[in-house]
């Protein structure tokens, strides 16, 4: 070639290619050469002086592979992790081994990257050391190669190997470079989150980027819940709507679409992905009418008479039950109870009708561990609210005697030191027993409120007990 030796370039024509064949510069088939649309120029340079941990590994590999080295290692062997054209068995050896490259060698590759770093994006070698680069690399070295996205983020998102590189530019980008990403993503969120390569930088995008960024893609995603539930790429998304970063108010919305098809999710071979993850969710999200309305429809979607028989199926695969817990614990006593009721009748018909059912054992003790967790949970109930029925006893107590104290020290002569001394304990018993009082009414509205939602959960189930009638005599 004409150029110096300290430059290699992948010519972009076939007569170069095949010329670099013959020569045996290029390793690998065209498949594996990143998508270019010009020549890429690598700058080696030497590796004079650099030393660190990667650099055994790749002597050992260079040594192996003899006259098929490449002639861009021939004076920096660390060409061999950002040479774009190098064959898939080298690349997987600095796939295990990129990761101990220390800061001086990160340094080296770093400046042979750099020039054209959009392109290595997309090259299926280079993609390794430019991962490493975004998550390692010195911070002005990071904020680089972020930049290098600029004006082609759709591309390299909707790119089989480029969207991997794109995810960790997410999580390396400044608030300012997150603003570019998600201004170059979001008009093509609708085509990206169906993609099978763009889906996957859509979900990144709903992990890690902020809320507010976000918003627009995660009302999108909002929108297409029930047609996305059903589909591989689509349901993976919705799994990453409810576990990122959107708003409560887009989560619970998200989660309240999905409750009336509960029992086909659970049932899915991928579907009941999301429904795990929003049921985790849901016991995380604060305690809001909201979160009570979304629960209440997930238990009236297990509760309906007609979804009996689907409900066998959905109790019967050990994906499910990491939902049922969650969901348990946010429902209402009168629904936990009743849920609960119907999944014991459930296994127990499955364990007369087929007792020697492969995994039906497993399942049988999954349903124990939950009874008993949750005879837990009512127990410790049981034991807030005899404390607070003790607390007020005791501050009823305390009054009395304060009372008496009072009396008594107005029927004896005291002197006027001792009046104040008095006067003193007196205030000092004031303002124990407003603490007190203080605590007791909070207990007493707690316990109010625990009663007010007892009793309208109790209303629904009578509700639903009557709607169930009526369906059956129907």
């Amino acid at each position: 070639m004409s150029e110096p030796e300290a430059w290699r370039e992948v010519g972009s024509t076939r007569s170069s290619r095949k010329k670099q064949q013959q020569q045996g510069l290029i390793l690998g088939s065209p498949q594996v050469r990143s998508e270019t649309s010009h020549a890429v120029r690598v700058e080696v340079g030497s590796d004079a002086g650099v030393t660190g941990p990667l650099r055994p590994h790749l002597e050992k590999l260079r040594a192996g592979l003899g006259a098929k080295a490449p002639a861009s290692c021939k004076n920096n062997v660390y060409a061999l992790c950002v040479d774009p054209v190098v064959q898939p068995a080298v690349s997987a050896v600095i796939r295990d081994v990129i990761s101990s490259a220390s800061q001086q060698e990160m340094d080296v590759m770093y400046r042979m990257i750099q020039p054209q770093a959009r392109d290595f994006y997309m090259s299926p070698h280079t993609s390794w050391a430019m991962q490493q680069l975004l998550t390692h690399a010195r911070p002005e070295q990071k904020s680089a190669l972020v930049e290098a996205l600029r004006g082609s983020v759709v591309r390299v998102a909707n790119h089989l190997i480029g969207n991997h590189g794109l995810r960790v530019a997410m999580e390396a980008a400044s608030y300012e470079q997150q603003c570019f990403i998600m201004a170059e993503l979001t008009p093509s969120v609708h085509k990206l989150m169906t993609s099978p390569h763009g889906t996957f930088s859509i979900q990144q995008t709903l992990r890690v980027m902020p809320p507010e960024l976000n918003a627009d893609v995660a009302r999108a995603v909002l929108e297409a819940v029930p047609d996305l539930l059903h589909e591989s790429p689509g349901c993976y998304v919705v799994q990453a709507l409810v576990e990122g970063s959107a708003p409560d108010t887009i989560i619970t919305q998200a989660i309240a679409l999905m409750a009336p098809q509960l029992l086909d999710l659970l049932q899915g071979a991928e579907s009941w992905k999301p429904i795990v993850s929003a049921a985790i969710r849901l016991e995380q999200l604060p305690d809001s009418p909201q979160r009570s309305h979304v629960a209440a429809l997930m238990h009236k979607s297990l509760m309906a008479p007609r979804q009996h028989e689907e409900l066998h199926g959905a109790v019967m695969n050990e994906h499910a039950w990491p939902a049922l817990g969650p969901l348990l614990r946010v429902l209402e006593p009168p629904q936990r109870n009743s849920l609960m009721r119907r999944l014991r009748a459930v296994v127990d018909d499955i364990k007369a009708s087929t007792p020697k059912l492969k995994g039906l054992k497993a399942i049988d003790n999954q349903l124990v561990e939950l009874e008993q967790e949750l005879e837990r949970q009512a127990a410790g109930q049981a034991e807030l609210r005899r404390k607070q029925q003790q607390a007020q006893a005791q501050l009823q107590q305390q009054q009395k005697a304060v009372e008496a104290a009072i009396s008594a020290a107005d029927a004896d002569g005291l002197t006027q030191e001792e009046r104040e001394r008095e006067a003193r304990a007196k205030e000092r018993e004031k303002q124990e027993m407003q603490r007190l009082r203080a605590q007791a009414g909070e207990w007493q509205r707690q316990r109010q409120k625990e009663e007010q939602q007892q009793e309208q959960a109790q209303q629904q189930q009578q509700e639903q007990e009557q709607e169930q009638e009526q369906e059956q005599e129907q």
